[in-house]
């Protein structure tokens, strides 16, 4: 416990700028062109969808009808759903799309997203496919001379050390003798939650040049938010490209979880025509204040004058690690060592911002990976004086004392998981949680406790694909690879209302029209047939934003 708790610091205040010392990270119309669409079995006399709009010959995801059917949607919400040989009156002027037997069902959601990094991620150099510290030095020794990463200050992210057999070779000096001693370097581990440096990639921004070179959790967040500093407009459309790629699997909403200043950025990208996602934006403590300054709470519009497209998420806290950087704090140490990992928040920090930010109307995500951090965390939120809002999380649930699942359903909280850590988290899991991997990404005890769970990414650090993230969660093992604790399962239908946009495995009338098309029923699919499912087409409040 006091190990946990070792390194916790208070954090800075905003500044009038809406920056922060602490902070790790400090358009045009998307509708696709006819002219460039490929042929396919969806077809329009239009691109874009009219205010009324006639989808006929559709099966319907998760509906008890069989057969075909038809689906108004007007002035973007579902008006009404028919089998298809039934006679409705239409209004005038509607636009019909033939789906020829295609499947309709809820858009997908990813609920915990960074932004800014998984645009930047396309940037730097991947490692997480290298098994050792020798083959991250040759891997970034290679990278000095790629043009694609012609920035001066070159990074590796992704770094996963759990069957390295050398890792005590990932230091400072080792850097400097086997990759480089002129160029900053900057090597991640999975996660964010650690960097080694080189000497002169320390002493550029302001950090003495000794020892290891590893900065962890908040000793690390300076830099992380120094080196993800992008010009705005080039950031923005990293941003604009990446929310097309995540529209083109299905996604319409995300939760972005980015630590900046979030509302100044979306409100930007809004007002120069970002179209393409909804965005749940979270609120940090480093500009809280200024969320309460201009009246904000969960759920409020930000770009009202605009598309509404952006809102205002919950209040986010980090109070742990990550296990890629051994960080997150647990019951029982490190395997041969006395660390338990590290809090970065006391608990009674946690009790004071977690009530201070339910006063204020906001939903919270509460960032846990180990155990030790959940215990912390479900115990000091269910001694508030006022429950948590509807809505609010535990962000990532990774390791869990089963006993404690009950804590959840009665303080009406999610469990806000990515499934694919598991597998991608697999070998380091096995290695630092050894005998505890039962209790590891417990989707199965979370779901039979009746605790509702959203499924997410947490991209970039994994990679941002609902269809995956299933396939991941009913098999517990990525295609071709070994499970892990194969007993936690859970069944697909779980696995599909934990993804879809509105929570539900069909779409109904009154509903946004914020759907997917794809070639099959996905609750007929085991986890190959998930990974082999083609998106025909996403639709975003009644207009297309991908189209196949």
């Amino acid at each position: 416990m006091i190990s946990c708790l070792r390194g916790i610091i208070g954090s800075s205040s905003s500044s009038k700028d809406g920056s922060s010392n602490q902070s790790p990270n400090g358009s045009e119309s998307t509708l696709v062109n006819e002219k460039s669409e490929k042929v396919s079995m969806i077809t329009s006399t239009r691109t874009s969808i009219s205010s009324a709009t006639l989808y006929t010959d559709v099966h319907l995801v998760g509906s008890e009808k069989e057969g075909l059917s038809s689906v108004l949607v007007q002035d973007g919400q579902v008006k009404w759903i028919a089998a298809a040989d039934e006679k409705k009156e239409l209004p005038e002027n509607v636009d019909r799309i033939n789906l020829n037997g295609q499947w309709l069902g809820p858009s997908m959601i990813d609920w915990h997203v960074h932004s800014k990094l998984a645009a930047q991620s396309e940037h730097r150099v991947h490692l997480n496919s290298v098994k050792s510290a020798e083959g991250v030095f040759a891997r970034m020794r290679e990278a000095l001379s790629d043009p694609k990463y012609d920035r001066e200050d070159l990074i590796g992210v992704d770094m996963r050390n759990g069957y390295w057999p050398d890792n005590d070779q990932m230091n400072r000096i080792n850097l400097d003798e086997k990759v480089s001693s002129t160029r900053p370097i900057f090597l991640f581990y999975n996660g964010y939650h650690s960097v080694v440096c080189n000497s002169i990639g320390l002493t550029k921004y302001g950090e003495k040049a000794a020892g290891s070179g590893i900065l962890k959790e908040h000793a690390a967040w300076p830099l992380t938010h120094q080196l993800g500093k992008v010009d705005d407009e080039v950031m923005d459309g990293w941003i604009d490209s990446w929310a097309k790629d995540a529209a083109s699997l299905g996604v319409t909403e995300i939760v972005d979880l980015e630590i900046d200043f979030n509302i100044r950025d979306w409100r930007r990208r809004a007002q120069n025509g970002f179209n393409t996602l909804r965005i749940n934006l979270g609120v940090y403590e480093n500009h809280f204040e200024d969320a309460i300054r201009q009246g904000y709470k969960t759920g409020d519009i930000v770009d009202e004058d605009g598309l509404r497209l952006i809102k205002i998420g919950p209040f986010k806290m980090v109070t742990d690690g990550g296990l890629g950087s051994q960080t997150a704090c647990c019951h029982d140490p490190y395997p041969n060592t006395t660390d338990y990992g590290m809090m970065n928040d006391s608990p009674e920090k946690i009790k004071l911002w977690t009530r201070k930010a339910t006063e204020h109307g906001f939903r919270l995500a509460i960032h846990a990976i180990g155990d030790q951090a959940n215990t912390y965390c479900l115990n000091t939120m269910a001694s508030n004086p006022i429950p948590p809002l509807e809505g609010s999380t535990i962000e990532h649930a990774q390791l869990l004392v089963l006993d404690e699942i009950p804590i959840f359903t009665k303080l009406g909280l999610i469990a806000s998981v990515q499934p694919v850590h598991l597998v991608d988290d697999r070998e380091t899991c096995l290695k630092y949680w050894p005998g505890r991997e039962h209790r590891a990404w417990a989707l199965k005890s979370l779901a039979d406790a009746g605790v509702r769970m959203k499924f997410g990414s947490d991209n970039p650090i994994a990679e941002l694909n609902p269809w995956e993230a299933m396939a991941v969660a009913i098999s517990r093992k990525r295609k071709g690879g070994l499970p892990l604790s194969e007993e936690q399962a859970v069944g697909i239908h779980t696995a599909w209302v934990s993804s879809t946009s509105n929570g539900r495995a069909s779409i109904q009338a009154g509903d946004r029209a914020d759907f997917v098309i794809i070639d099959k029923d996905p609750l007929k699919c085991d986890a190959d047939g998930l990974r082999s499912i083609s998106v025909q087409g996403t639709v975003l409040g009644g207009r297309w934003t991908y189209r196949k």
